[in-house]
């Protein structure tokens, strides 16, 4: 009997390591994909395009400014790419009521022969005025390749008519 004792502790010891192992195989598979998880989902951002529209009752400005042509390192395999815009609106109107005008901001990002776009539409009235950012992100870019950014701002009355707008483009280059 006091060999099955001692038998049964040495099983019992060896359970106990091999469920530690497991244990600690599986802490190390979490961390691990907890570490590369950033790798795997990366996102390069480019530099902001800006765009602002001001108004009033006898005059209306829009302004739209693109980063600069560059280059811009990705890492190889592809890699999704992220365009962002800053935008501001300011509608002088007065004095009120009047009818709501649109303040609307568009990313037109080409790339690879595809058009990727995002809008950003402000509804206004009088003494309205705010800021924000958007993006439009683009998978899938390569190494060696180029993207045209063209960034706009419109502003439209009640009736859809456009009371001014503004536009301005730029070129990406990736490398590695």
């Amino acid at each position: 009997m006091k060999s099955q004792i001692v038998k049964n502790r040495s099983e019992c010891k060896w359970e106990v390591r091999h469920r530690i192992a497991i244990r600690s195989s599986c802490f190390a598979v979490l961390v691990l994909s907890l570490l590369l998880a950033p790798l795997v989902a990366a996102v390069t951002t480019l530099p902001f395009g800006d765009g602002s529209t001001d108004y009033g009752n006898d005059f209306c400005y829009a302004d739209v400014a693109a980063p600069v042509p560059q280059d811009v390192s990705i890492p190889s395999g592809g890699e999704t790419v992220r365009v962002p815009m800053r935008v501001a609106w300011d509608d002088q109107r007065w004095p009120p009521p009047k009818p709501d005008w649109e303040s609307l901001f568009i990313i037109e990002a080409w790339y690879n022969n595809n058009d990727y776009r995002a809008n950003y539409p402000v509804f206004t009235g009088p003494g309205d005025s705010g800021s924000s950012s958007f993006y439009r992100d683009v998978p899938g870019v390569q190494q060696y390749t180029y993207m045209t950014v063209y960034y706009h701002a419109y502003v439209y009355d009640n009736l859809g008519n456009t009371v001014c707008s503004d536009g301005a483009w730029t070129v990406f280059h990736f490398i590695s």
